[in-house]
């Protein structure tokens, strides 16, 4: 067999074509605008709690280049679902520390074990959940006392009513139920929601089914977060803070035979 060159004239070599030059730039275009839209979303975000100038806390505003840009963009980033910052508040830290206290008794009303939630040794997934009940038991709506005496009708009980009551000091709040028309009409009241006591009795029954006891008291132990407030100049009219405000407050929800 005889020697067979191949000279680079008879080997063609092929390459695929590119695209368009328009084609290339109107989908530069489509990247450019979608990425600009993604940034309006971003930057358009507001933040805070901040100390203010005057002395406020609020919240900071987006510059005015970005809430253009988000405005121009909406219909586009709502037909993409893309309308979420996904600044929510189960993602920021909490207003307030809080922590529940349940406390078992025996038959003698003696505390015989305290139960903590969320507890210091929980699993990372517990502890959350825990203070995510945590959480949901302060939340507190507020109580408006009757204009008038509403009377029941024969053999029906007067309507009840209930709402947090100091015990001498603001540090310590109960639980109080009382007739509605007794409710007092020249102060601001609040009272748990509906949910933040039916959690409080279903930990109060479970403490008791697992650890024993007779009868438990749930109380939620909340320490205020001031946040901004620490860094705001005193005499911008921010008030001054003592040193009993970083003590937590104590609201005790009542007994669970």
């Amino acid at each position: 067999m005889g020697d067979r060159r191949v000279s680079s004239a008879d080997s063609t070599t092929t390459s695929p074509a590119g695209w368009p030059l328009p084609l290339r730039l109107l989908v530069s275009v489509v990247i450019l605008f979608h990425l600009t839209a993604l940034a309006g979303l971003v930057l358009s975000t507001r933040t805070g709690p901040w100390a203010m100038p005057d002395g406020d806390i609020g919240i900071a505003h987006a510059p005015f280049f970005a809430e253009r840009i988000f405005d121009s963009t909406r219909g586009y980033r709502q037909a993409l679902r893309l309308t979420e910052d996904y600044r929510f508040s189960s993602n920021l830290r909490p207003d307030s520390d809080n922590r529940i206290e349940i406390r078992l008794k025996d038959k003698d009303g003696k505390v015989v074990k305290t139960v903590e939630l969320p507890q210091p040794n929980s699993w990372p997934g517990s502890y959350q959940r825990e203070q995510l009940i945590a959480n949901l038991l302060s939340k507190n709506e507020a109580v408006e006392a009757p204009e008038g005496e509403k009377i029941p009708p024969p053999g029906q009980q007067v309507p009840m009513a209930s709402y947090w009551r100091a015990q001498g000091s603001n540090k310590l709040w109960k639980l109080e139920i009382t007739p509605e028309h007794l409710l007092p009409r020249e102060e601001e009241m609040a009272r748990p929601t509906d949910l933040s006591v039916i959690i409080a009795k279903s930990l109060a029954r479970h403490a008791q089914k697992k650890y024993g006891g007779e009868s438990a008291d749930v109380a939620l132990r909340s320490k205020q977060s001031f946040g901004a407030l620490l860094v705001a100049p005193s005499n911008q009219g921010v008030p001054n803070l003592n040193a009993e405000d970083f003590d937590p407050i104590e609201f005790v929800f009542g007994s669970t035979p």
